[in-house]
C-alpha cells in the first residue's frame, strides 16, 4: 500500500485562506491525518492475516480428507 503523505501546516494555511476558521482547519486536518493512520493500520493488518488465512485454508483441506478417509474406513 503506498503512503500519501502531505504537509499538514500547509493544509490549514489552505483552509484558512478559503474562510475556514483556524480551529476548525486543525480538527479537519487532524482527522484526515487519523484516518490515513486508521487505513495504514488496517492495510499492515492485513497483510499480517495472509499467511494466517493461507494456513486455516490448508488446514481445512486436510481436515476434510481425514474425515473422509475416516468414513470410508467405518463404512
Amino acid at each position: 500500500m503506498s503512503i500519501i503523505t502531505f504537509d499538514t501546516h500547509t493544509l490549514i494555511q489552505k483552509l484558512i485562506a478559503v474562510g475556514v476558521m483556524e480551529g476548525q482547519a486543525r480538527v479537519i486536518v487532524g482527522g484526515i491525518v487519523e484516518a490515513q493512520e486508521s487505513l495504514i493500520k488496517g492495510a499492515i493488518l492485513q497483510e499480517g492475516l495472509a499467511p494466517v488465512r493461507l494456513d486455516l485454508a490448508a488446514l481445512k483441506w486436510e481436515v476434510g480428507i481425514l474425515l473422509a478417509v475416516n468414513i470410508s474406513l467405518a463404512v
